[in-house]
């Protein structure tokens, strides 16, 4: 996984330091991903999806959809109540 300081991290979200160290203050289980190297926090750039919109409405759309697709799967298995497996 690539890490990034603090003023790359800002530049790749277009966020500043503020909003970032708010939004891992909320979210403890991504905070604890962070590590400290040479007495820095440095941050994952997978992150960097969380601080856009755009990305996380198109995963979430994705989402939405495999979510669909098992649940007509699960329909189709269903006869009577009962799920039929071959």
């Amino acid at each position: 996984m690539k890490f990034e300081n603090i003023k790359e991290f800002v530049i790749t979200t277009k966020c500043s330091k503020s909003k970032i160290y708010r939004f891992y203050k909320k979210n403890e289980d991504l905070f604890g991903e962070t590590t400290m190297k040479s007495g820095k926090r440095v941050f994952p750039t997978d992150h960097a999806r969380y601080f856009d919109s755009e990305i996380m409405f198109d995963e979430n759309k994705l989402l939405r959809q495999e979510n669909q697709s098992m649940k007509n799967l699960i329909d189709c298995c269903l006869i009577d109540g009962y799920i039929t497996c071959k």
